[in-house]
Parts: structure tokens; sequence; C-alpha cells
């Protein structure tokens, strides 16, 4: 099964051969140099996370600029809404902007000729992790009308060094072991703000109290299909790294589906979030949704449509046809 970083790599790499004929520092055969000047020119060290601007034409590092690394979610916690994916954007937003300049707005029918490269310090072994996936989720929307691509993500150790698209070596390394400049570094102050929130021991057992009343009161809809309940009811109780909704779901309506969790595991859904994220690559659910929103707009309605579920038989476990015909597995 396809994992988030899965699809975002296949997106990326698809999305930049339909924009750019110049190759990106993922493509070039002199990515290592490239990277090494983005690290010097960044004064790299542990902690830190530098921003380099390429010319995609010359391969010339532009310019670089330094962010605080946010720390990622421990394993137990879970950013179900991606919240701090998107309390990332703005600040990546203001930093393309930055980097790339006033005016630099992408013209019509122009390609895009820089690449905004970003490249994670810090300790540990040279592979992709949390840290690196949360800087590819947050750029994902922040910079889609300046002329630079918001390209690949690094990682560099002392280890050596690895690409979240593809690439790795032994060189470069991360050498410096000295703090950062306080006065120079890009912060993410609401990130941390709720990181905190996530993290607190107090604020979680608060949390699980009350998402256990709560389930219990939920109960589905008449009729109403798996994949819409956890959809529902995901962004209102969180996920506890269970599969606690698709359980309330299967004893209030399918009580016979005992190999459910067992089905479940098998296509590497593990967790209630796992499962809506699975099911959420695949199908027409966007294709509905979007076709919704451009009906409301086109009847004057300025808020966009929620789609109902589209309806399965009693006892069933399967999505309705809103999430496409993929389909959880027998066993």
């Amino acid at each position: 099964m396809w994992t988030t970083l899965d699809v975002g790599r296949w997106a990326w790499a698809k999305l930049s051969r339909m924009t750019t004929v110049l190759p990106t520092l993922a493509e070039r055969d002199d990515c290592v140099p490239i990277l090494s000047e983005i690290l010097r020119r960044g004064r790299a060290c542990p902690g830190i996370t530098l921003v380099g601007m390429l010319d995609l034409d010359t391969g010339a590092v532009l310019s670089v600029r330094r962010l605080e690394t946010p720390e990622p979610l421990p394993d137990d916690a879970c950013d179900v809404p991606g919240e701090l994916f998107m309390l990332m954007s703005p600040i990546l937003r203001a930093l393309a902007v930055d980097l790339v300049g006033p005016g630099g707005e992408l013209p019509l029918g122009r390609l895009p000729d820089r690449e905004l490269v970003t490249v994670v310090c810090r300790e540990g072994a040279p592979e992709i992790g949390d840290v690196e996936a949360q800087f590819f989720w947050g750029w994902r929307y922040s910079n889609d009308l300046t002329g630079a691509l918001s390209g690949d993500v690094y990682a560099v150790t002392p280890d050596g060094w690895v690409g979240l698209h593809g690439g790795s070596g032994a060189l470069p390394v991360l050498v410096g072991d000295a703090a950062a400049p306080e006065d120079e570094l890009v912060r993410f102050p609401e990130l941390a703000e709720r990181r905190a929130l996530l993290v607190d021991p107090g604020v979680r057992a608060a949390a699980a109290v009350l998402a256990e009343t709560a389930l219990a009161e939920m109960v589905p809809e008449p009729g109403e299909c798996l994949l819409c309940y956890e959809a529902r009811l995901i962004h209102v109780l969180g996920c506890d790294r269970t599969l606690r909704i698709a359980q309330r779901f299967r004893d209030c309506t399918a009580p016979r589906a005992t190999g459910l969790e067992r089905r479940l595991a098998s296509m590497g859904a593990a967790c209630d979030c796992q499962l809506v994220e699975a099911y959420g690559l695949w199908g027409p659910f966007a294709v509905f949704e979007e076709a919704a929103y451009v009906a409301a707009v086109a009847a004057g309605d300025p808020e966009p449509v929620e789609l109902g579920c589209c309806g399965v038989r009693k006892g069933s476990t399967q999505p309705c046809a809103k999430w496409g015909h993929r389909r959880l597995k027998r066993g």
C-alpha cells in the first residue's frame, strides 16, 4: 500500500515534469557540490534547516535562508487534520516571496526557472523521517504563485545525506556543532504552541476522556458507511493510534464483521487516521467534492457543499461510492 510519502513523491515527480524542462536538483549530476554549497553558505549546524534558492539553468545557489527546525510529534501523538503542516505554510509562503523577491510571481505561460531546496541539518542516521515529511507537506500549498518550484527536501547528518525524492550519499556530511545565532533564524511559534498541546499529558488525558464519552453518543447514521463515519468523527475526536472509531462502527452496525481489524491491518491501516488517509487517496472523492463546490459557486452559494454518504446496505463495512470502488480485503 502507498504511504503519504509515496504519493507525495509520485505527485512531485509528475508535477515537475509537467511544469519545467530544466532539471531539478534531484535530477542533476552535480547534486553533491550544490548541496555542499548550500551547507557552506548557510553555516550548517544541527537543529537548523536551510532553504536555498537554486538557478535551474546554471545550478548556481542564489541565496540561502536559515530556519529553526520544528520538532516532530512523538509516535503516540497524532495530528489528524494536518494542522501542524497548515501552521507552517504561511511562514514558508512568506519565505518564498522573500527569496524570489518583489514581482516574483510566475507570469502566465512562463516555466519556473528557480527551485527552493530544503535541507534539514540534524543528528542521527541519513534517513527520511517525520521532520522531512513535515517540511514537504508544509510547502505543499504555500508556494503556488512564485517563479520558483518548491523542490526536494534533504536531510544531512554527520553520516551522510538523503533526499526525500531519491538520492543519497556519504558526502556531504554535517560537521558543524555550534548553535545557530538566535536573531537569524526563521521560527514557527504557532507550530510550537500547537505541538505542546498535542504532547501535554494533562491535555491528552482530558481529550481521551471527552473522546470516549463522545464516541459512545455518536452512532452511525442509517445507511452511513464506515469511511463516512470515520471522516465525520475523526476531526472531532482525533486519533489515538487505534481503530476505536472503526470498532465502534462495527459494534453498532456490523457485529458479525469480527475480522475487520485484521482486514484493515492487511491494508496497512493500523489506526483510524491511516484508514481515512488510505481511502482518501483513491476513487472519485476529490472529483465529487470539486464538482459540488463548482455547482455551489455557480448557484451563488459562497459556502462549499458537504456531500453526505452515498449509503451502503445494512451490516456492510465497505465504503460507499463516494470513496471509489476499492474494497476492504476479505479474509
